[in-house]
Parts: C-alpha cells; sequence; structure tokens
C-alpha cells in the first residue's frame, strides 16, 4: 500500500501547516487532526467522510482527515485514494498494526501539531452535523483534556437491531453513562471523541498499543492519574452500528473482557461494580448448573437470569414492534458470557503488573527486570548511553558481556555487568592462531548457556540482544529464551556487517534472531525496509532512534572552525578502516581537486585497520598525494580522538552504506561540517545545509564538488545537542518491551 500512496500525487503522507487550499484559518482557529481508522470499511466509508466534511460547518478550524488503513480487501483503499483526490484535506496512512490504536498513534506522531486537537472516528458510525466544531467547542468551553460522547447503538440486521437495543438497557450495559446517557458532566471514561493533543502525546505518548480492546479505558486510567479531565458532552451523539452475527459479538465482548482483565490489574481500583458483576454473575451461573444435579434449589438463580432475558426481549419487541427484538436475550447472554470468558481468561494468560508514572523512581514495581545481551561489547558506547536511560526512568538492568581486557576502560557500570562469555579465552596465549575461532565458537556456546541459566535463575522478564556474534547458534538460544521471558533484538546494521566479508559461521542465518525475536528494532527506516524485505514481519520491527555517544576523556579547547593550525581546512574521515567507508573513494575525490584549492587541504584517515590497506596507501602515493593524506592506522585512545576531533574542520563519510553510524553519532554535537553519502542515518537524520553537504554513494566527482566547496570556506553548523536524548530512547525502547509483551501473552 505505501507504494501507492507514494505514487498518488495527490495524497501525499505530508500534512500542510495550514489550510489545504493554502488559506489561513481565521483567528482562533484550532489545527485539528480527524483520525479515521478502517479495515474493510468499503461499505461504510464515504458516508463517514461525508458527514466529517461539513459543507454548512463554520470553517474556522484548519482540519485535516487521516484514513489509517490497516491492510483492507474490500475495495477500502481504492475508495480512500478516490476521496482523498476530490477532497483536498484527506490523507492516506498505512497502518500495519491494523488496531485502532496503532493508527491513533501513528497519525498524532506523524500529523499532530503541538496545541491542535485530535478527534478519533470510527468508520462504522454515523456522525451529526458540525461534529468536529462541536467537540472543539467542548473542549474550549469545558476546559476538559478530553471530551467523550454518547453512543446511541443502531442495527442493520435483524439480529443487529436486537443487539442495538439491549446495548442502551441496564441488562446490556449496566448504565454505562456513554451507551444512551442523557446527562453531561465529568466522568471517568466515556467513548473516545476529542483529545488536546499535548495531552494525547504526554500521556506516554497515547494509546498503550499491547492492548487491542480496552485501550480507550486504559489510557483514561492514565490520563486521570496525571490530572487530566474528561468531559461527558451528552448534546454531542453518534450512531454506532453494532455487530450483525452471534460469532462476531462474542469475539468482539470476549476481547473487551480480556481488555478490561489487564486495565483491573494495571489500574487497580478502577473497575466499576457493574463491571465486577458480569464475571461474577456468569461464574456464579456456571457453578449452580454444574452443582445443580447435586442440589436442583441451585436451578434458581440460572432460571432466574433466563426469565430476565426473555422478559427483556419480550418488552423490546413490543417497545420496538419488531420480532427482531425477541433476539435481544441471546445478544445479551452472549455479550455477557464471552466478556465474561475474555476477563476471566485474560486472568488466567496474561501477566500485568501495576501503572506507574513515567520517571517513577529506580526499582519501581510496575518496571520489568531486562537483561541486555552485547558478548563482545561491540557496540559499548551505545550500550552505556541505553543503560543511562533505562536507568534513568528506573528500569533495573544486567548485561551479559565478556570480562575487560587487560587496560581497557568499561563503558557501562562494573555493578551491572556479568560477565558470562568468553571468559579466560583473551589469556589462553597458548591456542594456536588456527585454533582460535573455534575456541571462541565453543565459548560463545558456554555463554549462551550461562545466559539461559541467569535469565532463569533471577527470572528476567526482558532478553534484548543488542548484537548477535553467531547468529544461527544465538537463534537456538532465542527460541529456549523465548518460552521464559520476552526476547527483543536490536538490529544496528541491517546489511550484514555492511558487506563486510566474515567467515560463514557469522553470517549464516543472520536474520533468524530477528525472526525469533517478539520485537525488533532498528534505527532507520531503510533498516526497517531492508529486515521486512528479508521476511522479518513488519509489525515487529520498530524504528527507535540512536542517542548522541560521548567521549570519557576530558574534552579539550576546541579548535578554530575555519583553518587547522598550519593554515590548512582539516577534513577527517574517521573510524574502523573498512571496504564500505569508501576511503578509497575519499582518495580518487582528492585527485579531482584544482591542485591549488589542494594544497589548501589537509586529510586525515583515522581507525584501527581492519582490512588490508597496503592499496590504499600505494594509490596515495601513485596520485601524490603524499602531502596531502596523512594516515593515523591504529586504535586510538579516547584522548587521542579528542585532540583529533578539535584539530578536525570537516568530517568526512563517504559510505557505499550504512545504516546507523557510531562515529556519526559521537561527533555529531561538536558542530564540524559534515560531508556524507546519501545513505543510512545520514539520509534520514542529515539536515542538507545545516549540517554539511550529502552526495549520492559512490558519486566521485560529486564528493570531490563537496570537498572543493568546504574547503573555500566551510560555513558553521549550530552548535549544541540534536536529536532524541537517552533518557526518551529509553522511553521508546520500554515502549518496545511492552509491545512486544503482549504479543508474547506475558
Amino acid at each position: 500500500m505505501s507504494d501507492e500512496i507514494a505514487n498518488a500525487a495527490p495524497v501525499m503522507d505530508d500534512v500542510p501547516q495550514a489550510l489545504p487550499d493554502g488559506g489561513e484559518a481565521p483567528f482562533g482557529g484550532r489545527d485539528v487532526l480527524v483520525v479515521i481508522p478502517t479495515l474493510n470499511e468499503a461499505g461504510t466509508l464515504e458516508s463517514v467522510v461525508r458527514q466529517l466534511v461539513d459543507p454548512h460547518g463554520s470553517g474556522r478550524h484548519r482540519v485535516i482527515i487521516v484514513i489509517a488503513d490497516g491492510g483492507s480487501t474490500d475495495g477500502t483503499f481504492a475508495l480512500a485514494l478516490d476521496l482523498a483526490r476530490t477532497t483536498p484535506c484527506i490523507r492516506l496512512m498505512d497502518n500495519p498494526n491494523r488496531t485502532q490504536a496503532a493508527a491513533m498513534n501513528r497519525a498524532v506522531a506523524r500529523f499532530g501539531v503541538p496545541g491542535g486537537i485530535v478527534v478519533r472516528c470510527d468508520a462504522h458510525a454515523a456522525y451529526p452535523p458540525g461534529f468536529v466544531d462541536r467537540l472543539v467547542e467542548s473542549l474550549e468551553r469545558t476546559g476538559a483534556h478530553s471530551v467523550v460522547i454518547p453512543m446511541d447503538s443502531r442495527g442493520r440486521e435483524c439480529f443487529g437491531r436486537a443487539v442495538a437495543w439491549v446495548s442502551d438497557t441496564k441488562l446490556g450495559s449496566g448504565g454505562s453513562a456513554h451507551r444512551g446517557g442523557r446527562n453531561s458532566g465529568w466522568v471517568d471514561h466515556g467513548h473516545h471523541a476529542a483529545f488536546l493533543v499535548d495531552r494525547y502525546r504526554g500521556n506516554d505518548g497515547g494509546y498503550d498499543l499491547t492492548f487491542t480492546h480496552n485501550e480507550d479505558a486504559e489510557f483514561d486510567c492514565r490520563l486521570r492519574r496525571r490530572g487530566g479531565r474528561i468531559f461527558l458532552d451528552a448534546d454531542i451523539r453518534i450512531d454506532y452500528y453494532t455487530r450483525s452475527t452471534v460469532s462476531g459479538l462474542w469475539r468482539q465482548y470476549r476481547g473487551y473482557g480480556r481488555g478490561r482483565s489487564r486495565t483491573a490489574r494495571r489500574h487497580p481500583g478502577s473497575m466499576r461494580a457493574r463491571q465486577l458483576a458480569v464475571p461474577t454473575v456468569v461464574t456464579a451461573l456456571a457453578t449452580c448448573l454444574i452443582l445443580s444435579p447435586f442440589e436442583p434449589l441451585l436451578l434458581a438463580l440460572p432460571l432466574t437470569y433466563l426469565t430476565a432475558l426473555v422478559g427483556t426481549s419480550v418488552q423490546l419487541a413490543l417497545r420496538h414492534r419488531s420480532m427482531c427484538g425477541l433476539g435481544a436475550g441471546l445478544a445479551a447472554a452472549t455479550m455477557h458470557i464471552g466478556w465474561a470468558a475474555g476477563f476471566v481468561g485474560g486472568l488466567v494468560t496474561i501477566r500485568e503488573r501495576a501503572w506507574l508514572p513515567v520517571g517513577a523512581p529506580a526499582g519501581s514495581a510496575d518496571r520489568p527486570r531486562v537483561a541486555l545481551v552485547d558478548p563482545s561489547l561491540f557496540t559499548g558506547p551505545y550500550d552505556a548511553g541505553l543503560d543511562e536511560g533505562l536507568v534513568s526512568i528506573g528500569v533495573p538492568t544486567l548485561w551479559a558481556v565478556r570480562p575487560l581486557r587487560r587496560g581497557q576502560q568499561g563503558d557501562l557500570s562494573p555493578d551491572r555487568c556479568r560477565p558470562l562469555f568468553y571468559r579466560h579465552v583473551d589469556d589462553a596465549t597458548w591456542v594456536p592462531p588456527r585454533l582460535r575461532p573455534a575456541l571462541k565458537a565453543a565459548a560463545h556456546l558456554v555463554g549462551l548457556a550461562r545466559l539461559v541459566a541467569t535469565i532463569r535463575r533471577e527470572r528476567i522478564e526482558i532478553v534484548h540482544f543488542q548484537w548477535n556474534v553467531l547468529p544461527i547458534v544465538d537463534a537456538l538460544a532465542i527460541r529456549i529464551l523465548r518460552r521464559r521471558a520476552v526476547v527483543v533484538v536490536t538490529v544496528h546494521d541491517a546489511t550484514p556487517f555492511n558487506g563486510d566479508h566474515l567467515p560463514l559461521l557469522q553470517r549464516w542465518g543472520f536474520d533468524l534472531p530477528a525472526r525469533l525475536a517478539h520485537a525488533v528494532v532498528v534505527h532507520t527506516s531503510r533498516g526497517k525496509e531492508t529486515l521486512a524485505a528479508r521476511g522479518v514481519a513488519a509489525d515487529r520491527i520498530a524504528i527507535v532512534p540512536h542517542g548522541p555517544l560521548t567521549l570519557r576523556a576530558p574534552l579539550g579547547e576546541a579548535a578554530p572552525m575555519d583553518v587547522a593550525s598550519d593554515g590548512r581546512t582539516t577534513f577527517t574521515l574517521f573510524g574502523q578502516i573498512k571496504p564500505y567507508k569508501g576511503a578509497d573513494l575519499l582518495i580518487e575525490a582528492l585527485a579531482l581537486l584544482d591542485p591549488a584549492l589542494r594544497s589548501g587541504v589537509r586529510v586525515i584517515i583515522a581507525g584501527a585497520r581492519m582490512m588490508d590497506t597496503s592499496a590504499l596507501e600505494q594509490r596515495i602515493e601513485a596520485l601524490g598525494l603524499g602531502g596531502t593524506v596523512e594516515c593515523r592506522f591504529g586504535r586510538l585512545s579516547e584522548a587521542e580522538m579528542d585532540r583529533l576531533f578539535n584539530e578536525t574542520q570537516v568530517f568526512v563519510f563517504p559510505y557505499r552504506q550504512i545504516d546507523a553510524s557510531g562515529t556519526y553519532y559521537l561527533i555529531r554535537d561538536r558542530a564540524p561540517w559534515i560531508i556524507a553519502s546519501r545513505v543510512g542515518v545520514f539520509a534520514e537524520d542529515f539536515i542538507e545545509g545545516s549540517d554539511g553537504r550529502s552526495v549520492p554513494p559512490g558519486d566521485v566527482p560529486a564528493l570531490a564538488a563537496a570537498i572543493a566547496e568546504a574547503a573555500g570556506g566551510c560555513p558553521r553548523r549550530p552548535a549544541g545537542p540534536r536529536g532524541v536524548g537517552w533518557p526518551a530512547i529509553a522511553e521508546q525502547t520500554l515502549r518496545v518491551y511492552g509491545i512486544a509483551a503482549g504479543r508474547a501473552g506475558r
């Protein structure tokens, strides 16, 4: 569907900040985002849109209508595309998670305007004239953070009408205020209609995506505990079309019950007596029926219940002068038993903890215990940033890693590290070099066994792999761990090792851990697309941005940003020297520069050699670039990196391919000018003209032109932190854990 959206000129995913016709809204207008989640709604979508695009409305608000389709197969998307072509305020959006909650969160994240209002609409409902304007007026008049409304149930088929009629009675709804109620006022919960965008985002980012049902009630519990106020406006009413089959009604109410069982445990005290009465009565009925052969008097309760069902059916049939009313008893019984079955089943099969606000102190009861796995400490600086963020929001962490080598300074806090992997391997200098890979593979297996034992012994709930050293072997461990814990895998590079040639054992089954995990974290949309194209389920892949990296060494005084100490502009390619980093492309680009311009250029290629660099050095000599290019091959200490960064005016990333670059996040906030290939994070995070210049990957003339521009006097990048900080990244990661836990049924 995404390709169709991208190719449909009038239906873009970008939302304008003004009216669709380019005009300005009158003074006092609000930015209003209307979200319509759809999944096979071809029969009703057009009428809903026509009702919301009100020709008689005041027009004083900037309204965008987003149709979020979850993969319809009945022509809904084609219909939505036609509507968007003729209605300028409509936008289309993919909803790969399919649920209404996911549609709302995705739409608000993408289109919500700070200070604006978001309106939730159902594609199987009917809306009154001026619906959006009236909701905005109600929010402004009452000062509420959310406005909810009553639903008047309607049915299209005979059984659907019976469901609708009984839904608005106490037997069907227990007297719920938003089920046909007539009184306005402050409430705990109601049918969701309108929210302040800032409050919606501030409430843990919106709906909890682990809830397929009852997500609205769970949201309201969090909103109220944060001081939010919910107003039921009984003057704004909608017609809601009910299920028309017994099986559909059963599935709906069983889902409601499962959702409510989670909400009741997550928010103790939120369950009302009328809700508790349903599982209590149904359980009592079942108990009486089972025991009635031994004590016939126990049949009194089932007979009383049956009498109430029959009496309600006859009453509704007479009131509406329709034989369809006789199905009301069956509808009510289906609703009650389905809800109770879902509620009790949820209690038995789904684990849940009490919710505490974000930012609760360390060790709070609602935070899961997380084991993060980086056997080789391959992503040490990233590990340290993520650990700092998780600990700051109260998540207890344990890191499964290798022991530090002699003289090595660790990135992680020692008291949270468990050296489960590669013990004594570095000390086994007596092992011949040819046998060391086999020794390390055996040590990795032992480390995985220790990891599984640790997870079992310490009852770890989340296992988060930061790096898979031997994917095919790690996949076996993940299969075992899935029985006891939720497994999350971060894929830092969606292309295996960025194309580097590695032993078969390290490349074999590269995607298996991601396919087996309950959730997968990537840092870029390209990473998600790449994994999805290789068969990893797209709805399990979450994009969590990479955070800033810092040096532990004290920072020195920054060098001037326009010239180096010898008067030349210093360009630096820094990081492990590997084929995909494009050092050869940089050398060829330098050869294209005008000699007079090149005399003012100094290039440093610095980092540990992970490839044979003799060809690079020979090419530098052959092109006569010895006075221009300085190679500093070898692992740099942090103090040496600090000095290098301070003498650099321009960082160069001529990468052939990349997802996320640790070097980029290390230097991003130090405000040098950047020249980078338009790949991975540089295509998504890089701001052209502000951060520097981007060039097509492998385009040597374009790279030479960017170097020439910078050598002539590059502008300064804005100094200061950019992007998302580690606490916010930790919150997003915690949300991924919650979604994964819901998928795992824990």
